[in-house]
């Protein structure tokens, strides 16, 4: 049984989780405090939440050590928390808890002498909390490509790191779905607005109505009254509004990312706030593989429009469909030897890998 624990903020997390589940079934168990819905078939265990109810002693005084990020002193709702992760591992017989993410999650796995792969996010992240959830995890994961990594990241993190490359619910997209209605207007160009589940940023749109209708999807409120703007609210999917946009803005969260992506699109991308400078990394990243167009280069929305209508043709975008297949074949194949993962670094690759254990060539 694989384990997966996924972060409550946003709903990328649980996207993640609800994708390797719909390989793994009955395989994987999710580990969550998050309202997301899950399909009714994926096993979840539902943690209690980790805020703080004034039960804590005063985090002013008793502030966290070096090696964690959020760790509130006399919360017992934690202590059961872990109490029930914990006896679900033994329960489930977990042989690979998946971390996404928590480097307190980490460290209780490796005190617990649980096996973890910990799932790498964009940003700087050097700081001795990770490090340490790096240091003692199997193996690292990466929800996006090799292309994206930062320029600064140490070897022994990148060689370490299995990656996933742009997966999302939509790698495998089948046949193209139908316009929706929103979008019947053939004579302005359609700007997609996707408003994320971990909170978005209102921004100015000030564009030419006769020219542009813009259309916003998600639970946020763009704070615009223009009449060319029209709020969706939260759709059942949001696919049909991505594959037939002309121009998509959205933030560059990873699990957004990686949809737009994987539906053969560029965007305009806005970087929210998040620790780490996650987005702002993110964007960089992006922008030099010409895979998006970071809002803040520009004065305005119209000025991004325009640089991004004439930008040269758009070089072929990864989608990390053969490697999470080859990952998901290994996690099957080896589900009881898991410390033969930790072979499965970039340079000699799962395929490799799998080879080599067919072949006995590689020791545990």
């Amino acid at each position: 049984m694989i384990g997966y624990y996924a972060h409550g903020q946003g709903s990328g997390h649980c996207n993640y989780a609800q994708l390797l589940a719909d390989f793994l079934q009955e395989k994987l168990v999710v580990f969550t405090d998050s309202l997301f819905k899950f399909k009714e078939d994926v096993q979840v265990v539902k943690l209690s939440d980790e805020h703080i109810d004034g039960t804590e002693f005063n985090r002013k005084l008793y502030r966290e050590p070096q090696s964690l990020h959020y760790a509130p002193i006399n919360l017992r709702k934690i202590t059961s928390r872990n109490s029930l992760l914990l006896q679900s591992v033994l329960n489930f017989d977990v042989k690979l808890l998946i971390v996404d993410v928590s480097v307190e999650i980490a460290m209780l796995a490796r005190v617990s002498s649980i096996p973890y792969a910990y799932v790498r996010l964009m940003g700087e992240r050097s700081d001795f909390a990770h490090t340490g959830a790096y240091q003692g995890a199997v193996f690292l994961m990466a929800y996006f490509p090799k292309e994206m990594e930062m320029e600064d990241t140490p070897e022994w993190v990148i060689k370490k790191t299995i990656y996933l490359g742009f997966i999302s619910k939509y790698l495998f997209k089948g046949q193209s779905t139908p316009k929706p209605q929103v979008y019947n207007n053939n004579k302005k160009i359609h700007i997609l607005h996707l408003l994320g589940f971990g909170g978005t940023e209102a921004i100015k749109y000030n564009l030419d109505p006769s020219k542009f209708n813009l259309v916003s999807v998600g639970p946020g409120r763009t704070h615009n009254h223009e009449p060319y703007v029209t709020h969706m609210g939260v759709v059942d999917c949001t696919r049909a509004f991505i594959e037939h946009a002309d121009i998509i803005i959205a933030a560059c969260g990873s699990n957004t990312t990686s949809e737009i992506l994987n539906l053969g699109k560029t965007f305009i991308a806005i970087e929210e706030k998040r620790h780490f400078d996650e987005h702002g990394k993110m964007a960089e990243a992006l922008y030099s593989n010409r895979w998006a167009l970071p809002l803040r280069f520009f004065k305005s929305l119209p000025t991004a429009i325009k640089a991004f209508e004439s930008m040269a043709q758009v070089p072929s975008i990864p989608n990390g469909k053969k490697e999470l297949i080859k990952f998901i074949i290994y996690l099957c194949a080896n589900m009881n030897h898991i410390d033969r993962l930790r072979f499965a670094y970039p340079d000699r690759g799962v395929a490799n890998i799998m080879t080599g254990i067919k072949n006995n060539s590689i020791s545990a």
